[in-house]
């Protein structure tokens, strides 16, 4: 068994980032880590949680299967929203507002709210 991944929910209850476990950690994902950490969620919302993670659900190291209903992040969806694309331009190089549309798992964070932190560059 390799090292843990990583999980990064915001205060919504977005899944918006995903580092698999078993990998090694060299400076790349040290550096990915902290971009998903200071950056946040797509959804603008700037306050996260870093799970730990063996591969099988953002619960894994938090609690057991049986008291995710009390301890742990439960699966209630999906959302899909707008996200500004920056630095776009059209075909004739000329600066354009343009979007992308976004998928994200949708959890129930009730149960660690307490959890959420702000991080800074």
């Amino acid at each position: 068994m390799g090292a843990p991944g990583e999980a990064f929910l915001c205060r919504r209850g977005h899944l918006y980032h995903w580092i698999d476990d078993d990998l090694f950690w060299e400076d790349g994902l040290w550096k990915e880590s902290r971009r998903a950490r200071v950056e946040g969620c797509p959804c603008r919302e700037k306050r996260v949680l870093v799970l730990c993670h063996y591969g099988g659900s953002p619960n894994d190291c938090l609690c057991l299967p049986d008291e995710v209903d009390q301890k742990g992040v439960k699966l209630t969806g999906a959302e899909t929203f707008r996200v500004p694309i920056p630095d776009a331009v059209d075909k004739d190089g000329k600066s354009i507002k343009a979007y992308c549309h976004v998928g994200l798992s949708l959890y129930d964070v009730s149960n660690v709210i307490h959890d959420f932190k702000r991080y800074t560059k």
